[in-house]
């Protein structure tokens, strides 16, 4: 932070308009505070609620959009009864914050909630009983019991369906969120089937951290929904890059580019309403009312818009994972509808 420090007063002792980055969220908490004094706005690559400010905004892929979107389609399409398992620790805790959020402003229920330490060893109680496997397994082997005591031959054509599976009776939720990628999401995902939970009846739910094309070959997740930008603009832009530099630019290079198209969008617009002069020496163009534009900015992943209390609103579709790809079910909206659809500072505690 104190590089951070020192590399902000020297952009705006050379009179920058507008500072871009940094990327981690207590860095841009630092870089804020110093340019705030200059009331010079900040662009930061943090998806961190808590380092927005009125002239500090965060670019980043928020999960709080991500889990609103998927809730809201899960919702629309019959699913009641929500459940979460959730990492130990900040992003963890942002997600089941926002996802309580997302239930509840849908009026729907959370029904069981487990959390795990980001060990693989560890995550194997946590989903025995958010599957509630304990008490369905006993459940299960005393109603066997029973029914051998009855000792006919009904009963033990019945018996013999039991014993296809370890447990009696479904779950009480008919969806799932599983806010966790990479290797240990490879580790939890067979880990529900093995505990008993029909993902045929149980839909599984997940964020942005799913956005990773090697979940299309892992069965377990197949049929699971999340929200992301369309894959076809920013696979295309993947493309172009690799074409140019000769490798995969990492995930958050759609972010840089946004931002710098955003800029360039509002340098160059001298129509835009919000571009006029009030004998301020920094361009109108960077006031807040210009970077609040309401109906947003297209880029690589989409259409977003800055929020007036700092975070970002973008427009998502919601992707299915099959076999080999990814399924868009449902669009991302081509226009943004009037404020208050997005996030709101009431909504965010600080």
């Amino acid at each position: 932070t104190e590089q951070t420090k020192i590399v902000t007063k020297q952009a705006l002792d050379e009179g920058v308009d507008i500072i871009i980055g940094p990327l981690l969220s207590e860095n841009v908490k630092v870089a804020a505070t110093i340019a705030s004094e200059t009331k010079t706005p900040l662009l930061g690559f943090s998806n961190d609620y808590t380092a927005a400010s009125d002239d500090s905004f965060i670019l980043g892929f928020m999960p709080e959009n991500e889990v609103r979107r998927v809730v809201n389609y899960a919702v629309e399409n019959g699913y009641q009864e929500f459940a979460g398992l959730f990492p130990e620790g900040r992003y963890g805790d942002q997600v089941r914050m926002a996802y309580g959020m997302a239930v509840n402003n849908n009026h729907a229920k959370i029904s069981t909630i487990e959390t795990y330490l980001d060990n693989a060893d560890q995550v194997f109680e946590p989903v025995k009983n958010l599957a509630d496997y304990d008490r369905r397994r006993i459940a299960h082997r005393h109603e066997i019991r029973f029914l051998k005591s009855l000792n006919d031959d009904v009963t033990d054509e019945i018996v013999s369906e039991l014993s296809e599976s370890e447990v009696l009776g479904d779950l009480l939720v008919d969806a799932v969120i599983v806010p966790e990628g990479g290797a240990l999401l490879r580790t939890l995902a067979p880990l529900l089937p093995f505990y008993e939970v029909d993902t045929e009846k149980v839909k599984i739910l997940g964020t942005g951290l799913w956005n990773d094309k090697s979940l299309t070959n892992e069965p377990p997740l197949y049929g699971a929904w999340f929200a992301a930008p369309d894959p076809s603009s920013t696979e295309g832009f993947f493309d172009q890059y690799y074409v140019l530099f000769g490798e995969r630019p990492p995930r958050i290079a759609t972010l840089s580019y946004d931002v710098i198209g955003l800029i360039a969008s509002l340098v160059r617009d001298e129509t835009n309403e919000n571009v006029h002069k009030n004998g301020d020496e920094r361009p109108e163009y960077f006031s807040r009312k210009a970077l609040t534009d309401p109906k947003g900015f297209n880029g690589v992943d989409g259409l977003f818009r800055l929020l007036p209390n700092g975070t970002n609103e973008r427009s998502l579709a919601v992707l299915e994972i099959q076999k080999g790809k990814f399924e868009i079910i449902s669009p991302a909206l081509k226009a943004f509808p009037a404020f208050g659809y997005g996030l709101t500072q009431a909504t965010l505690p600080k």
